[in-house]
């Protein structure tokens, strides 16, 4: 095992550590904030532009209501085009739609609870890939 010799450079107090923020990781957390959780989420990716190896990460934040508010935002439909052919239509399409569908809505309750985004799609234009079109950067309690 590799030993980590970091510093540390901030302390964070919370009720629920979330280790993990696919679509599991994202339905835990989401539910222990509306209970009132103060909730950390921990994922191995650097930000939320990098997906898991079928692209079908709910982290990737279709159509929040923050999205919503920049000209070409990107529509459910449009993501699941791209996850769809990305994966040369071996994805679970059903599975695919409706966890696309949820990922604005639980970026919208975390938000609701308290965690803070940092949006990656606030300067997308049309045609940029999804990674810049859709998703959110950095999460932080």
């Amino acid at each position: 095992m590799k030993e980590m010799n970091q510093k540390v450079d901030e302390v964070l107090n919370c009720d629920v550590v979330t280790v993990g923020i696919g679509a599991a990781g994202m339905t835990a957390a989401v539910k222990a904030a509306k209970d009132g959780a103060k909730v950390v989420g921990i994922d191995r990716a650097q930000d939320f532009t990098e997906m898991n190896n079928v692209y079908s990460t709910a982290a990737l934040a279709v159509e929040t209501e923050d999205e919503k508010k920049y000209p070409d935002y990107m529509t459910v439909g449009e993501a699941f085009r791209y996850i769809w052919e990305k994966n040369n239509y071996q994805a679970n399409g059903r599975f695919t739609l409706n966890a696309l569908k949820a990922t604005g809505k639980a970026i919208d309750l975390l938000k609701d609870g308290g965690v803070t985004f940092i949006p990656t799609y606030t300067d997308a234009k049309p045609g940029d890939d999804i990674t810049k079109r859709t998703g959110l950067q950095r999460i932080w309690s």
